[in-house]
């Protein structure tokens, strides 16, 4: 009976096979039509795919006809490989989507992903991107890979992918409107605002605890705790956009390095809680140490030895230390040790997350919504029971104190009320940071005056106060002449030194407090001008340049001069929210006086020039 079920299998999976093989030859196509009501597609049941162990490059694709394997099950992990992954879909009808559209890759740790969109057996647009890659080569400046389909002038195209994975082969892979993208964007940074939040409030409440009673154990909890919130960040892809974008091979070295480095920090924090050294028996205390060494020679080794391999150590030690960890608190919660249940459950949890996200990287089972933060989950909820654990231990220490002596019942109420105050101060220590941090958010940060993003929120509230008091309001866009030439000439650094200088010198003409300069993106300011008609505008915008033109700079020995071109639009506003329009009624003045030989003012009222 059993060997007939077995053949019978074995029968399904043949037929299964070639029915693969025979729908692979064309791939599927997804209909893009009315997308604006639809939102979102799933790619993965849509895409061909196969094993690249020839090295190929698109042009060998488009040649002659390969074998692709149709992904009907939907898969959006296929283990690990050394082999790149080729993958393909057909989208149809983009010129009836009505509305703009992303294809997005939401897995950001893949080495090198080379894109390729093909119109009647022609790439018609390309792009290299990866966490190998800087991460400026990217067309939308976000985490995760999004492609956008506006520009691909063609109603079908094929879009073609090169994955290259030194980690697990996933492919995350949908096209969505932009709007949808914006929804679920949010939703997931409310996500790792949350989790950041809460370790970043373990950290700081635990540090100040350490800052008090001067334990080393808080030192290793702390410890433990950076190292976790550093690999996050870094996996989830925030590291790469925001701290080094210029510098792909640091993503994989903080990973192997604080993939070593966290379990290093747990272990020592473990044998520091329990007491090891005088409470273990020795085969536990010789464990420790082994664990301890092995985590050395990972963390020594991952500058050496192949990603892949490193990882796969890594995996299988850290599962081998939380399993560990789990044993001992067990042992000591049968001990009578009441910190130990708490400490133990903190393992406990963390094992089942560790499994849940090791079956997902092995391909065991495909990404969902708990895998895919599975670490991020196990870890918050470790940390925060393993603090608690802390305060088991602390209520114990004091139950002691107090059948010792009286003198260590007082010493332990003014520790109380000590922590209290200390809580105190860093719940207002907490919002002072959050104040500067808002600061910092609408600051920019080369030039040090307002952002964009900053810029659009004022200039909308002065629009809306200059309609209603029946006043005029004036804007001046202004653009450094020659810039890009001066980066070329002088390099970057001198460049950024010239924007910084520029920026100083026209906050110094906008001297009234309704006035506002912000920088508007790459070489561009802007000035609000509340109150000022063209006449004022013009004034103003003649100082400005006048300014600017009289900057000197020093660059290995020479001179080197700058000047500015700037549009300037005023209006009494005759419409609520009509901002968009002086705003491109000064750029068009800018461009005017660009093309009018650079270095001058052009201004026009809403009437006219």
């Amino acid at each position: 009976m059993v060997l007939f079920c077995v053949l019978q299998l074995s029968c399904l999976m043949v037929v299964a096979g070639s029915v693969n093989a025979q729908t692979s030859l064309d791939g599927k196509v997804v209909d893009l039509t009315n997308m604006e009501a639809r939102q979102r597609i799933q790619l993965n049941a849509h895409l061909a795919y196969f094993e690249d162990t020839d090295d190929l490059g698109i042009d060998d694709l488009l040649a002659e006809p390969y074998e692709w394997s149709i992904n009907q099950s939907g898969l959006r992990n296929f283990g690990q490989s050394s082999n790149p992954y080729w993958f393909k879909v057909t989208l149809d009808n983009l010129d009836q989507a009505g509305a703009p559209l992303y294809v997005r890759f939401a897995y950001p740790h893949v080495d090198l992903l080379d894109v390729f969109w093909v119109h009647d057996n022609a790439v018609i647009k390309r792009y290299r991107l990866g966490d190998s890659v800087a991460f400026n080569e990217r067309p939308v400046d976000n985490r995760v890979y999004l492609l956008p389909l506006e520009g691909l002038a063609a109603p079908r195209v094929t879009l073609y992918l090169k994955v290259v994975s030194q980690g697990p082969m996933e492919v995350p892979l949908d096209v969505l409107t932009y709007s949808k993208f914006y929804e679920l964007d949010k939703a997931e940074l409310i996500w790792y605002g949350a989790y950041f939040g809460v370790m970043l409030v373990m950290f700081f409440y635990n540090f100040f605890i350490f800052v008090l009673v001067r334990d080393i154990t808080y030192f290793y909890y702390l410890f433990y705790v950076a190292s976790t919130v550093v690999l996050q960040f870094t996996l989830t892809g925030a590291s790469f956009q925001l701290l080094w974008p210029l510098s792909p091979a640091l993503n994989n070295t903080m990973v192997l390095t604080f993939t070593s480095m966290m379990p290093l920090a747990a272990i020592f924090f473990v044998r520091s809680f329990l007491q090891l050294e005088t409470t273990a028996k020795p085969l536990v205390r010789w464990l420790a140490r082994v664990l301890v060494t092995a985590f050395f020679l990972q963390l020594l080794l991952s500058f050496v030895l192949p990603y892949a391999l490193v990882l796969k150590i890594a995996h299988a030690l850290s599962f081998t230390a939380v399993s560990f960890g789990l044993y001992l608190g067990v042992t000591y919660w049968f001990r009578g040790v009441r910190a130990a249940r708490t400490f133990a459950l903190a393992w406990l949890v963390y094992l089942i997350f560790i499994l849940i996200y090791l079956l997902q990287i092995t391909s065991t089972t495909q990404p969902n919504i708990v895998s895919i933060h599975a670490l991020e989950i196990g870890s918050m909820l470790e940390l925060v029971l393993l603090s608690l654990s802390f305060g088991h231990r602390i209520n114990e220490e004091k139950e002691m104190r107090i059948r010792a002596q009286d003198q260590a019942l007082k010493a332990q109420s003014a520790l109380n009320r000590n922590l209290d105050q200390l809580v105190r101060r860093r719940t207002d220590e907490l919002e002072q940071a959050n104040a500067r941090l808002k600061e910092l958010s609408i600051k920019d940060g080369l030039t040090g005056i307002f952002n964009r993003r900053h810029f659009e929120e004022l200039a909308q509230t002065e629009y809306q106060r200059s309609f209603r008091d029946k006043n005029w309001l004036s804007i001046a866009m202004l653009d450094v002449d020659h810039f890009k030439g001066l980066n070329d000439r002088y390099g970057h650094p001198f460049g950024d030194l010239c924007l910084k200088k520029i920026a100083t010198v026209i906050m110094g003409q906008v001297r009234r407090p309704p006035d506002m300069v912000a920088r508007y993106g790459g070489e561009e300011f802007i000035v609000l001008l509340p109150g000022t008609s063209v006449e004022g505008g013009n004034v103003v915008a003649e100082n400005m340049r006048r300014a600017v033109e009289d900057i000197c700079l020093q660059h290995e020995g020479a001179e080197v001069r700058l000047s500015i071109s700037i549009g300037v639009a005023s209006t009494l506003p005759s419409q609520r929210d009509d901002l968009e329009s002086l705003i491109k009624a000064a750029d068009d003045n800018l461009y005017k006086a660009k093309k009018s030989g650079r270095n001058c003012v052009v201004c026009s009222s809403a009437g006219g020039a």
